[in-house]
Protein backbone atom coordinates (compact mmCIF):
# COMPACT_ATOMS: atom_id res chain seq x y z
CA UNK A 1 0.00 0.00 0.00
CA UNK A 2 1.75 3.40 -0.91
CA UNK A 3 0.75 6.52 0.82
CA UNK A 4 1.12 9.81 -0.80
CA UNK A 5 1.90 12.81 1.35
CA UNK A 6 0.35 16.27 0.90
CA UNK A 7 2.48 19.24 2.11
CA UNK A 8 0.45 22.66 1.64
CA UNK A 9 2.76 25.54 1.67
CA UNK A 10 1.29 28.82 3.04
CA UNK A 11 2.12 31.94 2.07
CA UNK A 12 2.75 34.85 4.76
CA UNK A 13 3.69 37.63 2.13
CA UNK A 14 1.30 40.92 1.80
CA UNK A 15 -0.54 40.53 -2.11
CA UNK A 16 0.53 43.60 -4.13
CA UNK A 17 -2.29 46.57 -3.70
CA UNK A 18 -4.61 46.64 -7.31
CA UNK A 19 -7.38 49.04 -8.08
CA UNK A 20 -9.74 47.34 -9.67
CA UNK A 21 -11.70 48.25 -13.09
CA UNK A 22 -9.80 51.75 -12.12
CA UNK A 23 -10.21 52.39 -16.23
CA UNK A 24 -13.38 51.73 -16.09
CA UNK A 25 -13.44 49.44 -18.80
CA UNK A 26 -14.34 45.84 -17.04
CA UNK A 27 -17.69 46.94 -17.82
CA UNK A 28 -20.48 44.48 -17.27
CA UNK A 29 -23.63 44.81 -19.09
CA UNK A 30 -25.89 45.78 -16.05
CA UNK A 31 -23.15 47.93 -14.26
CA UNK A 32 -20.16 49.50 -16.19
CA UNK A 33 -18.79 50.39 -12.87
CA UNK A 34 -17.85 46.74 -11.79
CA UNK A 35 -15.82 46.85 -7.93
CA UNK A 36 -17.18 49.81 -7.28
CA UNK A 37 -19.61 50.49 -5.07
CA UNK A 38 -21.91 53.87 -4.34
CA UNK A 39 -23.25 54.73 -1.13
CA UNK A 40 -27.11 54.96 -2.58
CA UNK A 41 -28.93 55.99 0.83
CA UNK A 42 -27.21 59.10 0.12
CA UNK A 43 -25.67 59.78 -2.96
CA UNK A 44 -26.31 59.27 -6.95
CA UNK A 45 -24.42 56.30 -8.97
CA UNK A 46 -22.03 57.94 -11.98
CA UNK A 47 -23.56 57.20 -15.59
CA UNK A 48 -21.44 55.31 -17.82
CA UNK A 49 -19.45 57.63 -20.09
CA UNK A 50 -18.18 55.55 -22.36
CA UNK A 51 -15.43 53.95 -20.88
CA UNK A 52 -15.39 56.61 -18.07
CA UNK A 53 -17.25 57.48 -15.17
CA UNK A 54 -19.51 60.44 -15.23
CA UNK A 55 -20.77 62.19 -12.80
CA UNK A 56 -23.59 64.98 -12.28
CA UNK A 57 -24.92 67.04 -9.94
CA UNK A 58 -28.89 66.27 -11.62
CA UNK A 59 -29.90 62.92 -9.63
CA UNK A 60 -31.91 62.97 -6.58
CA UNK A 61 -29.61 63.32 -4.19
CA UNK A 62 -27.65 66.04 -6.41
CA UNK A 63 -24.54 64.46 -5.66
CA UNK A 64 -22.97 61.49 -6.75
CA UNK A 65 -20.04 58.94 -5.86
CA UNK A 66 -17.97 55.99 -6.58
CA UNK A 67 -16.01 54.13 -3.74
CA UNK A 68 -13.58 51.33 -3.52
CA UNK A 69 -11.29 49.05 -0.75
CA UNK A 70 -8.08 47.84 -1.64
CA UNK A 71 -5.47 46.27 0.43
CA UNK A 72 -1.94 48.46 0.41
CA UNK A 73 1.19 46.43 0.40
CA UNK A 74 3.69 48.97 1.06
CA UNK A 75 4.55 48.32 -2.82
CA UNK A 76 2.66 50.81 -4.52
CA UNK A 77 4.23 53.91 -4.30
CA UNK A 78 1.63 56.14 -5.27
CA UNK A 79 -2.35 56.74 -6.49
CA UNK A 80 -3.43 58.83 -9.65
CA UNK A 81 -6.29 59.43 -11.19
CA UNK A 82 -7.26 61.90 -14.35
CA UNK A 83 -10.56 63.76 -14.81
CA UNK A 84 -12.10 66.46 -16.17
CA UNK A 85 -14.72 68.87 -14.58
CA UNK A 86 -17.25 71.31 -16.30
CA UNK A 87 -20.30 73.30 -15.37
CA UNK A 88 -23.12 75.21 -16.86
CA UNK A 89 -25.23 78.33 -15.67
CA UNK A 90 -28.48 76.69 -13.80
CA UNK A 91 -30.13 75.68 -10.92
CA UNK A 92 -30.47 77.18 -7.28
CA UNK A 93 -28.46 79.78 -5.93
CA UNK A 94 -27.16 81.13 -2.46
CA UNK A 95 -24.43 77.79 -1.67
CA UNK A 96 -21.20 77.28 -1.67
CA UNK A 97 -19.58 75.86 -5.16
CA UNK A 98 -20.15 72.67 -6.56
CA UNK A 99 -16.58 70.33 -6.09
CA UNK A 100 -15.11 67.15 -7.08
CA UNK A 101 -13.27 65.28 -3.94
CA UNK A 102 -11.05 61.99 -3.69
CA UNK A 103 -10.75 60.86 -0.02
CA UNK A 104 -8.40 57.98 0.70
CA UNK A 105 -9.57 56.42 3.99
CA UNK A 106 -7.61 53.75 6.19
CA UNK A 107 -9.97 50.72 7.83
CA UNK A 108 -10.95 52.54 10.89
CA UNK A 109 -13.06 55.39 8.26
CA UNK A 110 -10.10 58.03 9.38
CA UNK A 111 -9.20 60.49 6.53
CA UNK A 112 -5.82 60.40 5.30
CA UNK A 113 -3.60 62.72 3.91
CA UNK A 114 -6.03 65.95 4.38
CA UNK A 115 -6.19 68.88 2.15
CA UNK A 116 -5.53 72.47 4.23
CA UNK A 117 -9.75 73.77 3.01
CA UNK A 118 -12.25 71.83 1.22
CA UNK A 119 -15.66 71.02 2.22
CA UNK A 120 -15.04 68.08 3.25
CA UNK A 121 -11.58 66.42 4.67
CA UNK A 122 -10.41 64.84 1.62
CA UNK A 123 -6.71 64.71 0.08
CA UNK A 124 -7.90 66.86 -3.12
CA UNK A 125 -10.98 68.92 -4.04
CA UNK A 126 -11.47 71.10 -6.73
CA UNK A 127 -14.14 73.43 -7.56
CA UNK A 128 -16.20 73.06 -10.11
CA UNK A 129 -14.39 76.27 -11.68
CA UNK A 130 -11.51 74.13 -12.37
CA UNK A 131 -8.86 76.07 -10.78
CA UNK A 132 -9.67 76.20 -7.44
CA UNK A 133 -8.18 73.60 -5.79
CA UNK A 134 -7.42 72.68 -2.06
CA UNK A 135 -4.25 69.86 -1.36
CA UNK A 136 -1.29 69.37 0.33
CA UNK A 137 1.67 69.24 -1.95
CA UNK A 138 3.59 67.71 0.28
CA UNK A 139 1.89 64.47 -1.03
CA UNK A 140 -0.29 65.10 -3.90
CA UNK A 141 0.40 66.64 -7.33
CA UNK A 142 -1.77 68.23 -9.72
CA UNK A 143 -0.85 68.14 -13.44
CA UNK A 144 -2.49 69.96 -16.42
CA UNK A 145 -2.98 67.62 -18.95
CA UNK A 146 -4.47 70.13 -21.76
CA UNK A 147 -7.92 70.38 -22.77
CA UNK A 148 -9.34 71.01 -19.09
CA UNK A 149 -8.00 67.39 -18.00
CA UNK A 150 -5.79 67.00 -14.75
CA UNK A 151 -4.03 64.53 -12.95
CA UNK A 152 -3.83 63.92 -9.52
CA UNK A 153 -0.99 61.91 -8.10
CA UNK A 154 -0.93 61.43 -4.32
CA UNK A 155 2.41 59.71 -2.14
CA UNK A 156 1.53 56.75 -0.95
CA UNK A 157 5.13 56.29 0.43
CA UNK A 158 4.69 57.04 4.09
CA UNK A 159 1.92 54.42 4.68
CA UNK A 160 2.30 50.98 6.10
CA UNK A 161 0.99 47.88 4.85
CA UNK A 162 -3.18 47.94 5.66
CA UNK A 163 -6.29 48.28 4.33
CA UNK A 164 -7.67 51.28 2.52
CA UNK A 165 -10.49 52.88 0.41
CA UNK A 166 -10.46 55.48 -2.20
CA UNK A 167 -14.00 57.56 -2.71
CA UNK A 168 -14.65 60.21 -4.60
CA UNK A 169 -17.63 62.46 -4.59
CA UNK A 170 -19.00 65.26 -6.59
CA UNK A 171 -20.66 67.28 -3.91
CA UNK A 172 -23.42 69.23 -5.89
CA UNK A 173 -24.90 73.06 -4.03
CA UNK A 174 -27.31 75.38 -4.87
CA UNK A 175 -24.17 76.95 -6.27
CA UNK A 176 -26.10 78.26 -9.97
CA UNK A 177 -24.32 75.73 -11.93
CA UNK A 178 -25.08 72.22 -12.97
CA UNK A 179 -21.80 70.40 -12.88
CA UNK A 180 -20.15 67.22 -14.41
CA UNK A 181 -16.95 65.62 -13.74
CA UNK A 182 -15.59 62.43 -16.17
CA UNK A 183 -13.14 60.24 -14.06
CA UNK A 184 -10.60 57.90 -15.49
CA UNK A 185 -7.33 55.71 -14.85
CA UNK A 186 -7.45 55.33 -11.08
CA UNK A 187 -4.60 52.96 -10.82
CA UNK A 188 -1.60 52.69 -7.84
CA UNK A 189 1.48 53.66 -10.00
CA UNK A 190 3.47 50.29 -9.41
CA UNK A 191 1.67 48.99 -12.10
CA UNK A 192 2.24 50.13 -15.48
CA UNK A 193 0.47 52.87 -16.00
CA UNK A 194 -2.29 53.36 -18.54
CA UNK A 195 -2.75 55.47 -21.55
CA UNK A 196 -4.29 59.11 -21.24
CA UNK A 197 -8.29 59.50 -21.00
CA UNK A 198 -7.70 60.40 -24.84
CA UNK A 199 -7.45 56.47 -25.57
CA UNK A 200 -10.75 56.22 -24.49
CA UNK A 201 -12.27 58.24 -27.41
CA UNK A 202 -13.12 55.17 -29.22
CA UNK A 203 -15.33 53.93 -26.83
CA UNK A 204 -17.05 57.68 -26.41
CA UNK A 205 -17.73 57.74 -30.30
CA UNK A 206 -19.65 54.81 -30.54
CA UNK A 207 -21.61 55.25 -27.61
CA UNK A 208 -22.05 58.95 -27.34
CA UNK A 209 -25.58 58.87 -28.98
CA UNK A 210 -27.62 56.14 -26.73
CA UNK A 211 -25.45 57.23 -23.86
CA UNK A 212 -26.45 60.83 -24.22
CA UNK A 213 -30.17 59.96 -25.06
CA UNK A 214 -30.31 57.93 -21.73
CA UNK A 215 -28.60 60.14 -19.48
CA UNK A 216 -30.64 63.56 -20.61
CA UNK A 217 -33.83 61.59 -20.15
CA UNK A 218 -36.30 63.52 -17.51
CA UNK A 219 -32.78 66.32 -17.80
CA UNK A 220 -33.77 67.79 -21.01
CA UNK A 221 -31.66 71.13 -19.70
CA UNK A 222 -28.65 69.25 -19.46
CA UNK A 223 -28.52 68.17 -23.51
CA UNK A 224 -26.12 71.02 -24.38
CA UNK A 225 -24.00 70.62 -21.47
CA UNK A 226 -23.27 66.91 -22.51
CA UNK A 227 -23.00 67.78 -25.78
CA UNK A 228 -20.40 70.38 -25.36
CA UNK A 229 -18.85 67.75 -22.45
CA UNK A 230 -18.74 65.42 -24.94
CA UNK A 231 -17.12 67.36 -28.18
CA UNK A 232 -14.47 69.19 -26.05
CA UNK A 233 -13.61 65.47 -24.34
CA UNK A 234 -13.43 64.00 -28.11
CA UNK A 235 -11.70 66.93 -29.78
CA UNK A 236 -8.77 67.14 -27.17
CA UNK A 237 -8.21 63.30 -27.10
CA UNK A 238 -8.31 63.41 -31.19
CA UNK A 239 -5.63 65.96 -30.66
CA UNK A 240 -3.37 64.31 -28.32
CA UNK A 241 -3.45 61.27 -30.15
CA UNK A 242 -2.50 62.76 -33.07
CA UNK A 243 0.83 64.10 -32.10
Amino acid sequence: MSMALTVTLWCTCVQSAVIQNGDFSVAGLLDPFAEWTTDELFFDRPTNGGGFALFADSGATGSSQLAQAFGYSNTGLSLSFEFKISRIIGGSTGGPSDSFQATLFDSLSTELFPSNAPLFPSFYSVDNDGATEFFDPRFVTSTDMGGGFKRITLDLSSLTAQNLSIDFLLNGSDDGFFTQVGLDNVVLNQMAVPEPISMLVWAAWGGTLCIGRRILSGFQEKGPFFRTFISQWVSTAWASASK
